[in-house]
Parts: structure tokens; sequence; C-alpha cells
């Protein structure tokens, strides 16, 4: 069951508690920020299609905390003006006061999604990502930057573009996003998003996703299982399935391997292949 098939509503919200996991929503005006976030909580009654133009949008911060079933943790998705737009009131001195007032402790997880609208001039310079994310690095107490950034493409609406020239725009996309490491959202055939709700919440889900294993990779669950492609029976390959929970074991160097008790919000990595392939050695020198 994914984030889509939980989300029970959402309101407006202005603090991010510790407990909060916070989605940062980034980009240029005309890119879909405020439209990929109206898909995300089904507003049936707002219908906001991305721009043609470099028209600035929302020139103030807005917080939507959703709530789902059977999960502790709200997702505060918090939508951003457009940087580098050099208009008043500037975007960055905005962020800046916001966060300086309402995001000032780290917090359960968080996670940036950069909205890029694919019909974009690529030669303008303000429309690059890496001046939006500077911008938002300095607006942003070091402490509390994202590191995982996801980039969502966008078109805009009613935009005619060749397969051929999306596949070029989204090569050129990709490159920015290298270097920021960040990661291209659908790079493998360079689509941009369909506008789905579940789609809007399946792109979150992936994010936070790679932002939990990135901060506490090492508070998840790992397990090795016996190699079912043996064709004989070898003493090298456990036949048993060995259990590593790395986070009983943190604070005990020499804690031995114990089969954990998985909770509903763990991630569990299943360690897979032929007998002799070093599933074990895997386990032990990663934990």
């Amino acid at each position: 069951m994914g984030l889509f098939d939980r989300f029970r509503g959402s309101k407006k919200t202005t603090t991010v508690l510790p407990t909060d996991i916070v989605v940062f929503i980034v980009g240029p005006s005309g890119s879909g920020k405020s439209w990929f976030i109206n898909r995300l909580l089904q507003c049936a009654n707002v219908d906001v299609q991305v721009c043609r133009g470099q028209k600035p949008g929302i020139t103030e911060v807005h917080a939507e905390r959703c709530r789902f079933d059977g999960m502790q943790n709200d997702i505060v998705i918090v939508d951003t003006p457009s940087f580098c737009a050099n208009i008043e009131p500037d975007g960055e001195e905005v962020v800046r006061e916001w966060i300086d007032s309402n995001y000032t402790k780290r917090c359960k997880l968080a996670g940036m999604l950069y909205m890029h609208n694919l019909a974009f001039d690529p030669d303008d310079a303000n429309l690059r990502m890496s001046n939006h994310l500077s911008a938002f690095r300095r607006a942003c107490r070091r402490n509390l930057v994202p590191s995982i950034i996801h980039v969502v493409p966008t078109l805009s609406y009613g935009a005619r573009l060749s397969d051929e020239r999306l596949r070029t725009l989204s090569a050129l996309l990709k490159r920015q996003a290298d270097v920021e490491r960040a990661r291209l959202h659908n790079a493998s055939d360079g689509k941009p998003f369909d506008g789905k709700p579940e789609a809007a919440w399946d792109i979150v889900q992936g994010l936070l996703s790679r932002s939990h294993f990135d901060r506490e990779g090492s508070a998840g669950s790992s397990v090795t299982v016996p190699s079912s492609w043996s064709s004989s029976s070898s003493s090298r390959g456990s036949e048993k399935a060995m259990y590593v929970s790395l986070k009983h074991q943190a604070n005990d160097g020499n804690a031995q391997p114990k089969k954990p008790e998985v909770a509903e919000n763990d991630y569990v990595i299943f360690v897979i292949g032929p007998t002799g392939a070093g599933k074990t050695r895997t386990i032990v020198q990663e934990s």
C-alpha cells in the first residue's frame, strides 16, 4: 500500500515538528510547483496548469500538513516561491524568513523535489537548476538542507514537443541533475510528470525512500537467504537464513547477529545470490 492509498487529507501548517517528514518543492516560476501540489493533494476544485511564461506565481511559502492512515509521521509539503525571478519580495529572503521561523530543528526526514518545465529555454541562466538550488541552500540553515533531491520534469499545458526533442531536453536536464548529485525522475524514458495524483505520491514516496536510506540506512534490517540456485549442497553457503539487525547492534560492537523483530515502518533488505557469491561477507563488512 502506497502513500496515495493512505492519504486522508491535509491542512495548512506553519511549524515543522521534529517528528515530521518534510518535502520542499523548489523550481522556477512556471515549472509546475503548485500544479504538482494540487495533484498531490487531489484538489478537485482547483485546476492549475503549468503556465507558458515566466510570470511569477506565489510570493510566499505555503506549507501543507498531510495525514495518513496507519502512519505516525505527518508529511509536510512546502511550496516555495521562485528564486532568480527579479521581483519583490525576493524569493530567497522569503524562504529564509520562513525557515528561520518555522524550520529551526532537524525533523524525521527531509527531501526536495525540484520541478523543471521542459519547455523552458535551456539557454536561460535564470532557469538553471544550479542557480535555484544555490539560492535555496543560502536561505536554509546548513544542517537542515536536504541532501536528497529528485528532479521532476514537467511540460507546459498545450506545449507540443516531439519525442526526440523531449529526449534531448531530458538529457540536458539530467546533466544538470548529475552535477548537483540529484536524481532525475523517469530518466530512462524522459517523459514528464503526467498529472495523476497517484503518480505524484509515487514520486514523493520514491524521494522519501531514498532519504531514509541516506540518513538512517544503519537503522534498518539486513537479511541473507539460502541459495536456491545451487545444484548441489555445499558447506560454503548458509543453509539457514542469517538475520542481522543493525539497529540492535548499533550500541554493542560485540553483539551477535540475531533475528530482529521487523516493524511495520522498517525497511528490509534481502541479500540474494548463488552459493559463494559473498552474501554473508557483504553483510559483515557493511555492518
